[in-house]
């Protein structure tokens, strides 16, 4: 018998004996007031059950309507350009030119401004979502962009082989929802040339600003050379613009059910864009226009897009991507 324990007498013959639900909760309690010393218990506890009751399932967490969802839903908040206070890293023309591109009002630091809000930083264009908020920075350079450069498996990774790409086939691809342009640039490394479209003004201004940053290194430079971005809807450019090889979607993922959060900055993206409550117009659009593969990235075990279904699907552990195979993949140039 292990040390400091004591396994108490069993019941008494003749005795009527209590529930097991009801003498397992009062043998617990009882040994929460055992006092063990040098081996000896100086109380005794009460009778151990001869049955443990069997584990009920975990509660499910209640959930209550909230007040936004019943009541008429809020216009979104105008987006505003912080006019910046020094001119040592943020010049004001800078901040007049992109308030005049995005036709956006500048607003003075204490204006009281409750909407979206850009703002220069000496670490480049920054977005905050909302007021009193955290600043959101795209960063192609270092921290997790940096790491995963450093462990890519080039053709290999799981975004390459749904696209199909190839060291004899780098086509043009479409990224129809940019959003932080992590997936863009990782396609562009690989070799492909990458087409952005954001239609949101603050995300298309952040990565305008982190293309730029991204050029001054001479490790991304010639990816960035393979990028070109674009502020506008995708269903707008794929209604009247021409076809593409690939097309890649990436729209807002559903609401979570864990308990465990995703990212801040995608919360952040989730706030300002919203649900992408047209992904499923945007999915049926985007097949048409693909000429060979359409790829759409989903978290594990959601539902697929309302739309045609998809031919196969490649694992990635958190994520999948559904692959709509148009046309076979050319293995040879010219």
């Amino acid at each position: 018998m292990r040390r400091g324990l004591h396994r108490p007498p069993p019941p008494v013959q003749g005795t009527p004996r209590p529930a097991p639900e009801v003498a397992y909760t009062a043998w617990v309690r009882s040994c929460r007031r055992l006092k063990v010393s040098l081996g000896q218990v100086t109380a005794t506890p009460a009778r151990w059950p001869t049955t443990k009751p069997r584990r009920h399932c975990r509660r499910p967490r209640r959930t209550t309507r909230s007040s936004a969802s019943t009541s008429t839903p809020e216009a979104p908040a105008l987006l505003a350009i912080q006019r910046p206070q020094d001119s040592a890293h943020a010049p004001h023309v800078e901040a007049e030119r992109l308030a005049a591109q995005l036709q956006v009002p500048l607003v003075d630091p204490r204006g009281g401004h409750t909407g979206p809000l850009l703002l220069f930083t000496p670490d480049g264009l920054a977005l905050r979502a909302e007021a009193n908020g955290a600043l959101l920075h795209i960063d192609w350079l270092s921290g997790v962009a940096r790491t995963r450069r450093r462990t890519s498996r080039g053709f290999r990774e799981p975004v390459a082989r749904a696209l199909g790409l190839g060291p004899q086939w780098l086509p043009e691809v479409l990224d129809a929802t940019a959003g932080l342009g992590s997936d863009a640039v990782e396609i562009a490394r690989i070799g492909a040339r990458v087409t952005m479209v954001e239609r949101h003004p603050a995300l298309a201004a952040l990565l305008a600003d982190a293309l730029a940053r991204a050029q001054s290194s001479a490790e991304l430079k010639p990816v960035c050379e393979r990028i070109r971005l674009r502020h506008q809807d995708a269903l707008s450019l794929l209604d009247a613009g021409p076809d593409f090889d690939l097309v890649y979607l990436d729209p807002m993922f559903p609401a979570r059910r864990k308990r465990a959060r995703v990212r801040h900055s995608m919360e952040q993206v989730q706030a300002l864009v919203g649900d992408d409550a047209d992904a499923p117009a945007l999915l049926a659009l985007a097949h048409g226009r693909a000429r060979h593969r359409l790829v759409v990235k989903r978290p594990k075990g959601a539902p697929q897009l309302e739309g045609p279904t998809p031919s196969h699907c490649i694992d990635a552990g958190a994520v999948r991507f559904d692959v709509y195979v148009r046309a076979g993949i050319p293995r040879r140039l010219g």
